[in-house]
């Protein structure tokens, strides 16, 4: 299937050069980036965020 995305200037440049570098197309390069997002647990910032943000407010508080 066809679909159209707009990737900034400068990522876009990045890509085609990893691909040409790994001998494949851009096409499977981003077919493999979206794989490994799709297909791994990730951990969600805004948790990983916020986990951080507690404990250096438990760190603090122990200190005061």
């Amino acid at each position: 299937m066809k679909t159209t995305i707009d990737l900034p200037e400068e990522i876009l440049h990045r890509a085609k050069i990893a691909a040409a570098q790994r001998r494949t197309t851009l096409k499977e390069l981003v077919i493999q980036g979206l794989d490994q997002v799709i297909n791994h647990n990730f951990p969600d910032p805004d948790i990983q965020r916020r986990k951080r943000n507690q404990e250096l407010l438990a760190a603090l508080s122990k200190v005061q």
